[in-house]
């Protein structure tokens, strides 16, 4: 049986002078490790996975970023 996926776009802002951009890399810190950090720590258990909207540079900020957020199974509860 699949899986069911609920989708979430959350939007934020950052600078980004401390990353080397968005997209994952071995051995450096950037955006999208980070915020998949951060909610490994909130999110505790749940399973999800998220998605990155664009990509920048290294030590390039962001006044309005988009990344969508798929949780498997249930949805996010307050």
């Amino acid at each position: 049986m699949f899986d069911k996926r609920y989708y979430y776009l959350i939007k934020l802002q950052y600078l980004g002078y401390r990353f080397h951009g968005w997209q994952k890399q071995p051995d450096v810190k950037t955006v999208h490790l980070m915020i998949d950090r951060t909610l490994k720590f909130i999110l505790e258990d749940v399973r999800f996975k998220t998605l990155g909207a664009g990509r920048t540079d290294a030590m390039v900020s962001a006044n309005e970023a988009a990344l969508e957020l798929f949780i498997y199974n249930e949805p996010i509860s307050d």
